[in-house]
């Protein structure tokens, strides 16, 4: 067996137009490095092709193909972009819980919430790459907030003068 290259190809979101006036969304793929343009130049009469809401690639013909058009997916706002507020890093907030509750209350929130957004919770689920991203900044979202409400609640339970570091 001859040692092959094969190129390392990535998906471009775009909407192909088709002679007979049907349009499809979907992902094109392409081998990374290469333009649009120079992927529908070169050789071969049939591009990779896998529509939304679909799993499995097609092979389509160049010569069926119309018009071919890139399309803009807007990416996710983060939630403190959207939220804008000073609570975006309040540890009482993150953990939703308000100021002033006991200790319990605080460690029985801290443990619900990072059982939910725990890793190991979802291993076994082919979530995508944005999920498992979300999830694993929520955990150090959650363990950063009872990080400072705990040092806080040692700090006053010890007698000295502080003031919670939020």
């Amino acid at each position: 067996m001859r040692g092959e290259h094969i190129p390392e190809r990535r998906p471009l979101p775009v909407e192909i137009g088709f002679a007979d006036g049907a349009l499809q969304k979907g992902r094109l793929w392409i081998v990374s490095g290469r333009s649009l343009g120079e992927t529908l130049a070169g050789s071969g009469g049939f591009l990779e092709f896998t529509p939304f809401g679909e799993e499995r690639a097609r092979y389509i013909s160049k010569a069926h193909i119309q018009s071919l058009a890139e399309i803009d997916i807007p990416r996710p706002i983060q939630l403190c972009d959207r939220r804008k507020g000073p609570e975006c890093d309040d540890p009482y907030y993150i953990l939703g819980v308000s100021a002033g509750v006991p200790w319990h209350a605080i460690r029985e929130a801290y443990l619900r919430l990072a059982k939910t957004y725990h890793p190991d919770r979802v291993a076994g689920a082919n979530l995508p790459d944005e999920v498992m991203d979300y999830m694993d900044r929520q955990v150090r979202r959650i363990n950063a907030a009872y990080a400072v409400l705990e040092s806080t609640f040692r700090t006053a339970a010890s007698g000295e003068q502080s003031t919670p570091a939020v």
